[in-house]
């Protein structure tokens, strides 16, 4: 199974080759293409007018930027969906669903991580995403490793499952 796709019981089951038609599948399958990544399968599900805002309020406006911005964070990384949460009283017209779970994968130089926790906040309109809010806790990992030997990382990785490593798919992005 491809871990962009791992996820608790509450949310919704949703792979590449469908057609999502609610908006917890569509943003499900988007983030499932970016982890791939394959940003222009992901582009399919956008508004011409996206706006995306990553950590550290790094403005975006197309999916191939998500996927150059990680490419410089990490060797490589994939998200472990917990749930998709669809927030009540989302109309055709606007709804708002997050996306929350995990961050696995290794550091530029090598060191395995996994457990970075990650939300994600996305309008649609009229079945495309209009906007995109990505949070994580990358930036304080970082930090943490560069004050000390010892930070949240290192607790991560030896805490991490064989699983969970194995299925890391080395060398992508």
């Amino acid at each position: 199974m491809h871990d962009a796709h791992e996820r608790g019981a509450t949310a919704h089951q949703a792979t590449p080759g469908d057609a999502p038609s609610t908006p917890a599948a569509i943003v499900d399958t988007y983030l499932s293409l970016l982890m791939i990544p394959d940003p222009d399968a992901a582009r399919r599900f956008v508004a011409p007018d996206l706006r995306i805002r990553f950590t550290g309020g790094r403005e975006m406006r197309d999916p191939s930027e998500c996927a150059a911005f990680n490419a410089t964070r990490y060797r490589w990384v994939k998200k472990r969906f917990e749930r998709t949460e669809v927030v009540a009283g989302g109309t055709d017209e606007e709804t708002v669903v997050y996306n929350i779970g995990t961050l696995y994968g290794e550091w530029p130089d090598g060191t395995r991580f996994e457990g970075n926790r990650y939300v994600d906040r996305y309008v649609l309109r009229g079945g495309l995403i209009v906007k995109m809010d990505v949070w994580n806790d990358s930036a304080e990992w970082l930090l943490s490793r560069r004050t000390s030997a010892g930070g949240p990382e290192a607790e991560a990785v030896t805490g991490a499952s064989a699983d969970a490593v194995a299925v890391g798919e080395p060398g992508t992005r």
